[in-house]
């Protein structure tokens, strides 16, 4: 692969007041402290560093702009001080495989601006086009796969839509959006709101609709045991692979909270806005992890995942509610045992690798790899003593 190796993300600390930019607001506006904390933990040795707000489609945040060997970078925070992602501009060779693809779908375009994009999902090139008046905006990963495209008219990939069909014959889309690198479609059934995810390669992630029922008995006592004096603003139900629950947001004065419970009365995840993580997830991940910082906490269907950097490699960590660990996944780039590579040679001859990562489970660990021939993918996962787990594993 032809292109300068990515420089490292740097390190630096948040002031208290900034002024804003934008053009609606030129106040002076204070830093979360809860951002200033997650912004300093994570780049504690930079300097000259300036906040604005910022709003990437409907969600808000805080950008820290600072600069670094003479290069500039900026780091995206939620108001929850939830890092999101860091850009900086980039200024070597593209890999061949994204200048071939770029090539393929935008012929006529010539790059105006590329930026390498550090983010809890994935790193990524960010790069604009431009034709005549035409401006396209490509996410593009070192491997030439295009994971999102912005001409002001949202492309959705033919797998989204496809999908989207399948899940809702006949439904109009009332508009698109891109959120955590996922697509989202906005729309009405029988006027009710809707919202389905989905990512880029097709797979359907969660739908949530407006819940105006009532509630079952079970969850309406755990909420007047538990929350008493509290007022229910808004219900959903959300339906992901993993199962279905309730999210009910209720407020007390200026407090809010967002409670996502199962219909028997289970409560899987808590947030007060600093996303409140169980005592016992937390007790959990510092036996496994001791002394490493999560870079995000999310929820994942009816787990818990924990996003960070684990010997210098991106790691998930899934825990259920009540702390009980249920899998570590990383990207696997080493060599794999030769057992592994017989197996492969024997039974998939001519298929290439396209992606291999590592997974620990209490139940033993394993290798999940991605292999591809043609139009033909597969993903196994296979023991370090090369025998293949033939079942697929039921938390995959």
């Amino acid at each position: 692969m032809r292109f300068t190796k990515l420089l490292p993300l740097v390190l630096c600390s948040a002031l208290v007041f900034c002024s804003c930019d934008d053009d609606d607001n030129d106040d002076l506006f204070r830093v979360p402290s809860v951002v200033e904390t997650s912004f300093s933990q994570q780049y504690p040795d930079a300097t000259t560093v300036k906040w604005e707000k910022e709003q990437d489609y409907s969600t808000p945040y805080m950008k820290a702009q600072f600069r670094k060997d003479g290069v500039e970078y900026e780091a995206w925070y939620t108001y929850e001080g939830i890092w999101k992602k860091t850009e900086t501009k980039y200024k070597g060779d593209l890999p061949i495989e994204v200048l071939d693809q770029l090539k393929e779908s935008y012929a006529g375009y010539h790059i105006d601006e590329v930026k390498w994009v550090e983010a809890v999902s994935d790193s990524f090139f960010e790069i604009e086009l431009e034709k005549g008046d035409n401006e396209i905006e490509v996410s593009i990963l070192i491997d030439g796969t295009i994971i999102f495209v912005s001409d002001g008219k949202h492309n959705i990939p033919d797998d989204v839509l496809q999908l989207f069909e399948e899940l809702f014959p006949g439904v109009s889309v009332e508009e698109w959006e891109k959120e955590d690198y996922m697509l989202k479609a906005e729309f009405k059934i029988d006027n009710t709101e809707y919202e389905v995810w989905f990512s880029y390669d097709g797979k359907w992630v969660k739908t949530e609709s407006e819940f105006t029922g009532r509630l079952p008995q079970v969850v309406v006592d755990y909420f007047d045991k538990v929350y008493t004096g509290y007022k229910i603003d808004e219900m959903k139900w959300v339906k992901t692979p993993e199962g279905d629950f309730f999210e009910i947001e209720i407020e007390k004065g200026n407090s809010e909270i967002t409670v996502s419970i199962l219909p028997d009365g289970t409560v899987i995840f808590v947030s007060n806005g600093n996303h409140e993580i169980p005592e016992d997830v937390l007790a959990k991940f510092d036996e496994l992890y001791p002394g490493i910082v999560v870079n995000k906490w999310k929820r994942d269907g009816l787990l818990i995942r924990a996003e960070f950097v684990f010997n210098n490699t991106k790691t998930k960590a899934w825990f259920t509610y009540n702390g009980i660990w249920v899998k570590s996944e990383s990207k696997f780039t080493g060599r794999l045992p030769q057992a592994v590579v017989d197996y492969l040679n024997n039974f998939y001859a001519g298929y290439e690798i396209d992606d291999m990562k590592w997974i620990e489970t209490p139940k033993g660990d394993f290798f999940k790899i991605e292999i591809e021939k043609g139009d033909s993918e597969i993903k196994l996962y296979i023991h370090e003593d090369g025998s293949p787990i033939v079942s697929h594993p039921d938390f995959e």
